[in-house]
């Protein structure tokens, strides 16, 4: 079976054996094709996809297991680490892909069972620990906050009733959102050329596990939503006006 999938693969890089050099174009398609197939054991692994549609067909059509996927995974790995690239932009590249591939081991590894600690599994997922840091610091962070929020009762419940005077009402979040993109949008074009048919529509909804999530259409073209269940305050308009447009 492995011969077999190792045949699909060779299929989807269109002969990139033939040239002398690697061509990280064609590695990348064994990567996406890599991604798509780890997608058919877990529906909200790929959040969209708008590459070749025979990609997509291949991994359907091929249906890897977990441990077909790894096999791949680590072989593709292992082919780009042995790449002497000298361009900083190709070293880029590679750098990712292998990040990815690390990333794509884990989420496989997870849907086996197998779990790493916390700040093991953020590091092979996200290239990133959250920083370490002891009670101390955080005991001198709250007293800072005491001192600015002077009055009677617990801290928590002071920093609660100085953000409830934030929170935007949810008759009032169209305006304040198309506002705060509006000038998000405004600051980055002073920086980046964006598409001319660059555009987005928003959508309240309700019901969801996040705050706001851009879905991408295409084209230019994105979905907004914006999640009502959560208190939504004002600093969080430009957050998302920026992060999510």
């Amino acid at each position: 079976m492995m011969n077999k999938v190792l045949l699909v693969i060779a299929a989807l890089t269109l002969g990139a054996c033939t040239s002398p050099e690697p061509d990280l174009d064609e590695l990348a398609r064994e990567y996406l094709f890599l991604e798509l197939s780890m997608g058919q054991h877990d529906e909200a692994h790929v959040d969209a996809y708008f590459g070749p549609e025979e990609l997509r067909t291949a991994a359907e059509e091929t249906a890897l297991t977990l441990d077909q996927i790894l096999t791949a995974s680590q072989d593709l790995a292992a082919r780009l680490a042995a790449i002497d690239a000298q361009d900083t932009m190709l070293v880029m590249r590679i750098d990712a892909l292998l990040a990815r591939l690390r990333a794509l081991d884990t989420r496989i590894a997870i849907n086996k069972g197998e779990y790493l600690d916390f700040d093991d599994e953020s590091l092979a997922l996200f290239g990133s620990r959250a920083p370490q840091y002891d009670a101390a610091h955080f005991q001198d962070i709250l007293d800072r906050i005491d001192a600015l929020l002077p009055g009677d009762g617990p801290l928590a419940r002071r920093v609660e009733t100085f953000n409830d005077q934030f929170v935007i009402e949810l008759d009032k979040l169209p305006a304040v959102f198309e506002a705060a993109m509006a000038e998000c949008r405004r600051r980055t074009k002073e920086h980046i050329d964006l598409p001319e048919r660059e555009s987005f529509t928003i959508e309240y909804v309700n019901d969801k596990p996040w705050s706001g999530y851009n879905w991408y259409q295409g084209n230019a073209q994105s979905l907004i939503q914006i999640n009502t269940d959560f208190r939504i305050y004002i600093s969080r308009a430009g957050d998302l006006g920026c992060h999510e447009a």
